[in-house]
């Protein structure tokens, strides 16, 4: 069994927070949702421990912030997920910048979705659509997971596909898969 603290405990020790505790739950989820164990114990490495970890990272940020309907719920200025993050923050191959890239990129698109609910399965939608490409065709990265998320996203509300894809352009340089 699992205890979620309260919404309102902002000053209680970091290890008791509840978005931190929110968020390590969600490496849980990530690790089954995606079965990691499955690539990590392959022979090719079909997706690199920096990508795994970037991805793992940015939806345990989103989990929290999501089910919240929060952008602050991580009681870290590095981890807000409201402030505009491109791939000009990600240092030096940092899986954990990597990750508030992709977080601030799906807050964003929940803004403009209206829900925080949906969005959050338009992200579960897409983390398993990363883990089937993966496996199926041999390779991707976490940019790729966000171009998936903008997909899924699209196909789901195209009312808003023009702001999906200068989200998209603006946080990872390159135009998104379904806005080419």
């Amino acid at each position: 069994a699992f205890l979620l603290f309260p919404d309102a405990n902002r000053d209680v020790p970091l290890a008791a927070h509840i978005g931190v505790v929110r968020h390590e739950l969600s490496h849980g989820f990530v690790a089954n949702a995606i079965d990691l164990f499955r690539f990590e114990n392959r022979n090719v490495d079909i997706i690199s421990a920096y990508d795994r970890s970037a991805v793992n990272e940015g939806f345990a940020d989103l989990l929290p912030v999501l089910t919240l309907d929060d952008p602050k719920v991580i009681p870290l200025p590095e981890r807000e997920v409201d402030v505009f993050r491109d791939l000009s923050f990600v240092d030096d191959e940092d899986f954990y910048t990597m990750g508030t890239v992709i977080a601030s990129f799906v807050w964003r698109i929940r803004e403009r979705v209206g829900d925080a609910d949906e969005t959050l399965l338009l992200a579960v939608d897409a983390l398993e659509r990363w883990e089937d490409e993966a496996w199926f065709e041999g390779e991707t990265t976490a940019v790729r997971y966000a171009d998936l998320f903008a997909t899924v996203v699209i196909n789901a509300h195209p009312e808003i596909r023009s702001f999906v894809c200068r989200q998209f352009q603006q946080r990872f340089f390159e135009p998104a898969t379904s806005c080419s």
